[in-house]
């Protein structure tokens, strides 16, 4: 009876006790995810108050704007290679200036925007020129065909039924 009554009193203790340890259990698991969601978050503070402090330096500050802009100091030249991977730097250096593009300023973005525009109108006319001469026309095809069968089409003037 003494047995009995102690794995009664275990089975109680077990079932009061049970739900109380998974919630802990699952609060501690919580609590290390949020330390880590905070050491992560302080490692990203202090990337960007690193990153801040650079942008205090003057000459930070000018460096990025050569790099990101293309800004250039006055009496500086400009030089634009325009297919880096034509460029192996094997050779000899080139003795004259006209294969590069020199500026004293850098072009605005709209400039280069609109120079492709306009590569690509030149590229889309030569395309709609070549098709012109009338061998890819298919109403061409179909007024030939017709006159091949010994019918009149309608462009030699006869009536059409």
């Amino acid at each position: 009876m003494r047995t009995v009554g102690l794995g009664l009193v275990l089975l109680v203790a077990f079932i009061v006790l049970a739900p109380t340890l998974r919630a802990y259990v699952a609060q501690q698991e919580q609590l290390r995810d949020i330390n880590a969601q905070i050491a992560d978050s302080q490692a990203q503070v202090e990337e960007l108050q690193h990153e801040l402090d650079r942008w205090e330096d003057p000459e930070y500050v000018k460096s990025q704007a050569r790099e990101r802009f293309g800004y250039v100091l006055p009496g500086e030249r400009v030089y634009r290679v325009i297919d880096p991977e034509t460029v192996t730097g094997d050779g000899p250096a080139p003795t004259d200036d006209r294969g590069a593009f020199t500026a004293s300023v850098a072009d605005p973005w709209y400039v280069s925007v609109w120079s492709s525009v306009e590569v690509a109108g030149a590229a889309e006319q030569a395309a709609a020129g070549a098709g012109v001469d009338g061998a890819d026309d298919p109403a061409t095809a179909t007024d030939d065909a017709t006159a091949a069968d010994g019918a009149a089409s309608p462009a030699d003037g006869a009536a059409t039924p």
